[in-house]
Formats: structure tokens, C-alpha cells, sequence
């Protein structure tokens, strides 16, 4: 059994599960951190020789905490990729109103909740190297909270999804920070989509 644990303040990608990740996919994070699981290991006999044996592994997992602020995508009625496919993988359904808002109820049909893959760039304090940490198929839960300062925030917590190992990444190669002008708004910007969850506007 192997956990890490990384952090960083920089950008990850998010995007609605088996959907490319676009340039729209980034995402600003105040922090993020990820737990790797490379599950649990056990010995299954093969035949009837107590010999002939092989290791099995199973409960191989990856787990998701990131936090960002609050952000509009600049076009009342336009959902924000990436966070919107956040809130329909933690049980949201997405009702949208075209050039007006954006509103998210519970979803009723648990068979509907959508899935998110993420993928976020981190140097390993250890080794000094840069590692993609993914995972697919990643569901869990949504909430809103505020920071010391009193700007709202999302926190998506215990997203569990698929095991990926973590791959070594030249940084060049995976500067999400280049793709800032796609970025969502602000919160308080002038144009932002109006988002609501259960009834509640956030922005």
C-alpha cells in the first residue's frame, strides 16, 4: 500500500468524463491535494498446487480535495466548463436559461449523476520532479464555504475515481498557466453567469 499526498496553488483540468480536455477545461485552484492508492494486495491460487500462485490487486483508487473561488463565465445563461462538470458529478442537475442563469437542483435519479476526469501537475517535494497526477470517473461532493477575506468558494471534496499512475512531466509541456486567457471570471465581475444551487444564488 503506497499513499501521496501533494499540493499545489496552481491549475488543474476538469471535464465531463470521456470528454477531451479542451483549453476551457483549466482551472484556477486556491490549493488542491490528492491522494494515490495503489490499492490493496493479496495472493490467489491459480490452481490446485498451493505453489502456483499470483498477487492481485484490487481497491486501486485516487481521490480529489481541490478548492477555487467562485467564477462566473463571463455570459449570463453559459455554464463554466470544468466547474459545472464538477457540480453534475456531486449530484447536481444542471438547468440552464439561456441568457439569463444557471441553476443546479438535486439530482433525482441517482442513475443520471455524472462523472468527472481531473488532471493537475504537482513537483514531488522529494525528488524535485513534476508529475501528472489524473484520475477518471471521479464523483463526490460540492459545497460552499468562504475565505477568511469573505469570498465564496467551491470545495470539491473526496472525488474517488479511477487509480492512474502518476506520470513524469516535463513542465513546458503541461503549462497549464498558458491557457489563462480561457480562465473563468472572477466572481465579481460585471458579467458573470448568474449560478444558483437548491435556490440559493452564489453569485
Amino acid at each position: 500500500m503506497s499513499i501521496q499526498h501533494i499540493e499545489s496553488k496552481k491549475y488543474i483540468r476538469a471535464t465531463a468524463s470521456g470528454v477531451a480536455f479542451a483549453d476551457t477545461s483549466v482551472i484556477v485552484t486556491k490549493e488542491w491535494s490528492v491522494n494515490v492508492y495503489q490499492g490493496d494486495k493479496e495472493d490467489v491460487q491459480l490452481g490446485f498446487d498451493p505453489q502456483d500462485q499470483k498477487q492481485r490487486t484490487s481497491n486501486e483508487h485516487n481521490v480529489f480535495d481541490i478548492t477555487f473561488d467562485v467564477a462566473g463565465s463571463g455570459t449570463p445563461g453559459t455554464p463554466i466548463p470544468g466547474l459545472s462538470d464538477f457540480l453534475k458529478a456531486a449530484g447536481g442537475l444542471e438547468t440552464v436559461t439561456a441568457s439569463s442563469d444557471v441553476t443546479y437542483t438535486k439530482q433525482a435519479d441517482q442513475g443520471q449523476i455524472g462523472a468527472v476526469d481531473i488532471e493537475g501537475r504537482a513537483r514531488e517535494p522529494k525528488t524535485g520532479k513534476d508529475y501528472r497526477y489524473r484520475t477518471a470517473n471521479a464523483k463526490g461532493s460540492i459545497g460552499v464555504s468562504f475565505s477568511e477575506k469573505g469570498y465564496v468558494e467551491w470545495k470539491a471534496q473526496k472525488f474517488l475515481g479511477d487509480y492512474l499512475r502518476p506520470d513524469e512531466v516535463d513542465v513546458a509541456a503541461l503549462d497549464y498557466g498558458t491557457q489563462k486567457d480561457n480562465l473563468a471570471l472572477p466572481a465579481n465581475g460585471e458579467t458573470i453567469a448568474l449560478y444558483q444551487v437548491d435556490g440559493k444564488s452564489l453569485c
